[in-house]
């Protein structure tokens, strides 16, 4: 095994895309937190921790990023939960300039390569997360019709438009031109918050990404200057109603 050039986490068709894209794979990392959250939406300070401990194994592989990062989470019993965020650690061989960040991407690599092909580059993942309450009647008034519920709907929603904020805010203060590939999850609680309300848990991650600027006869330079991130909330849309 000594004589191991490196290990992936990518596919076939993946590792090979990246070496196509001048990507050097040089080895698998891994970041996990495993505790207590006080509360659901503590949980994104989990996935942070897991984040910045992949960042940091990847540094001591002197890696420029890490490619294909998948997100886990599990529930080890009691209210112990484990945040993990794993990838494969890359150099850029063609002498693009990274500074002192080292660059995420959870995208395929397919989309990452649209991204490049398209002068961005993946540059961060962003995380977040939040719960809602709603009253535990909404499920006693159905009486076995296709009716909505209606309590349930509300905290869904508003969940979901709370961590599609907070998602937008870290983009604008880390500095990322936009955001792509953004996704949520939500889950009921199996036991009810307490005799009245049952809570809603919904979290979300989202690619940020930044421009490349390419100079003549140069190597491509990723531009991490901050810019504001275009608002997602729906009064600011112009085809908002």
């Amino acid at each position: 095994m000594d004589d191991l050039a490196f290990t992936s986490m990518l596919s076939v068709d993946g590792a090979a895309c990246a070496r196509y894209y001048r990507m050097q794979p040089i080895a698998d990392v891994m970041g996990v937190w495993t505790g207590l959250p006080y509360v659901f939406g503590a949980s994104s300070a989990g996935w942070d921790a897991a984040l910045r401990r992949l960042a940091a194994q990847a540094r001591t592989h002197d890696a420029q990023a890490v490619i294909g990062v998948r997100l886990e989470s599990r529930h080890l019993g009691e209210n112990i939960h484990e945040y993990l965020a794993f990838g494969t650690a890359i150099r850029f061989t063609d002498g693009t300039d990274t500074g002192a960040q080292v660059l995420m991407s959870m995208l395929p690599m397919d989309e990452t390569v649209s991204l490049l092909e398209s002068d961005f580059m993946p540059t961060r993942i962003l995380c977040a997360a939040t719960y809602s309450r709603f009253p535990k009647t909404s499920f006693l008034t159905t009486r076995g019709r296709n009716i909505e519920l209606a309590g349930a709907t509300r905290a869904l929603s508003g969940t979901r438009r709370a961590v599609r904020d907070a998602i937008q805010h870290r983009a604008t203060k880390l500095g990322c031109f936009g955001v792509v590939g953004m996704y949520f999850e939500s889950d009921v609680g199996d036991a009810p918050y307490n005799d009245y309300e049952l809570q809603v848990n919904t979290w979300g991650f989202a690619q940020g990404v930044n421009r490349v600027v390419r100079g003549r006869n140069a190597p491509r330079t990723i531009d991490l200057t901050p810019t504001p991130v275009v608002s997602l909330a729906d009064g600011d849309r112009k085809d908002a109603p």
